[in-house]
């Protein structure tokens, strides 16, 4: 089997499944679903075929730099100062990432199944997993990946198929009611701090 580094593709794509999946059930499907309602679909359908002219660019660079890391590609391109501020920058961002994912995953546990569990304990308990995995090594974090993502893809098919009754995809109709602003302003995804700063201005414009 190909190896990317330590790993397999075969585990590059699960931890990719597991990313995806858990980030469009809790981060962007809330207020897709505020802000585009019913038609939703549509502007999914449409960031995914805007995301095409991306992909080639991230192919381009993938055989250009010749898999080697990124700032090593930069630096005879760019310049040293240029390609350590984009390493700070990228830092910061991921950083930034990592906080957000945090308040939103812990944000949906407390409003799904632990309501009344302390928040800072949480706080705790997810921050000291993070830091325990990604000081082990890759190979830790994959394998525990597999294991997660098992019952994600169980517990997912369950909900799915015990679902099948009560839906009514009628309920979709009719398209584009309230035009396509919905549809085109979430294209792009808002974190929910601005989504909460949006709903506020709005309501107070009414």
């Amino acid at each position: 089997m190909e190896r990317v580094g330590s790993i397999s593709i075969l585990h590059v794509i699960l931890l990719s499944m597991t990313v995806i999946g858990l980030k469009n059930h809790v981060t962007i499907l809330p207020p897709l679903l505020i802000h585009a309602g019913r038609d939703g679909w549509i502007s999914v359908f449409i960031a995914a075929v805007a995301m095409v002219p991306w992909l080639f660019l991230l192919v381009y660079i993938h055989r250009s730099s010749q898999q080697a890391s990124l700032g090593d590609w930069l630096l005879p391109k760019i310049g040293k100062v240029p390609t350590a501020i984009f390493r700070y920058v990228t830092a910061f961002f991921l950083l930034l990432m990592a906080v957000f994912t945090m308040a939103e995953t812990l944000q949906w546990i407390k409003s799904t199944f632990l309501p009344e569990s302390p928040l800072v304990l949480m706080i705790l308990i997810y921050s000291i997993l993070c830091i325990f995995l990604a000081s082990t090594n890759l190979q830790t974090i994959v394998m525990v990946n597999v294991v997660v993502l098992f019952w994600v893809v169980i517990l997912g098919f369950f909900v799915a198929f015990t679902n099948i009754q009560v839906k009514n995809y009628s309920l979709l109709r009719p398209f584009v009611e309230h035009g396509f602003e919905p549809v085109i302003s979430t294209l792009v995804y808002r974190h929910p701090v601005i989504l909460n700063f949006y709903c506020s201005y709005s309501s107070n414009k009414m």
